[in-house]
């Protein structure tokens, strides 16, 4: 039912809606589902143009895709997440997403910088203060990376550390592989569609 950047879960399905978290080249797809959503912030960027995506301005934006399912998915601002983790975020590496569907609440995240995992833990912690539980976490696996304000293996361990926590709290982790699947405790293991 969804394809979340360039990574599918591992079936036949044809995604429903594709979300983008951000404009560069390697999570944009080539193969996408009909109804693409990217944060305003991202819209404009030369390689977002091409796949006409419906624009996300911080407000919740409801599809049905039978009568029966719904799906509601909200971009969220550095503002925001820094609100609910309370703590001052200015930036982050990508928008933040969750995506409610099937009584599921995930979180989608689709790249991450050194250090933000923190955030996600804080994010967590702070919707769960609030009543809102996320039951799935899906967020890029990295086996070493320079860049990201990260070096070397930094950023695996931060986010293998992450999937751990997830775990703990009962939260189904969902691997999408930044180029190839790295540390952590993974529940799904998503596919790259292009």
């Amino acid at each position: 039912m969804l394809q979340l950047d360039v990574w599918r879960p591992p079936s036949t399905i044809t995604p429903f809606l594709t979300v983008i978290s951000h404009s560069h080249a390697d999570h944009i797809p080539k193969n996408t589902a009909d109804i693409i959503v990217i944060h305003k912030y991202w819209a404009d960027r030369p390689n977002v143009k091409h796949v006409k995506p419906i624009i996300a301005d911080g407000k919740p934006i409801v599809f049905k895709p039978s009568r029966s399912a719904k799906i509601v998915v909200k971009a969220l601002t550095p503002r925001e997440v820094g609100r609910i983790a309370g703590r001052d975020v200015r930036r982050l590496h990508s928008t933040w997403w969750p995506i409610s569907y099937d009584n599921q609440t995930i979180l989608f995240i689709g790249d991450l910088d050194a250090g933000e995992t923190e955030i996600v833990k804080e994010f967590i912690e702070g919707l769960e203060k609030s009543g809102t539980r996320i039951t799935k976490l899906a967020i890029p696996s990295y086996n070493g990376v320079n860049g990201h304000n990260s070096e070397g293996m930094q950023l695996a361990r931060e986010v293998a550390d992450l999937t751990r926590y997830a775990k703990a709290k009962g939260i189904t982790t969902i691997a999408l592989p930044h180029p190839v699947l790295g540390p952590g405790s993974w529940d799904e293991v998503w596919i790259r569609s292009s």
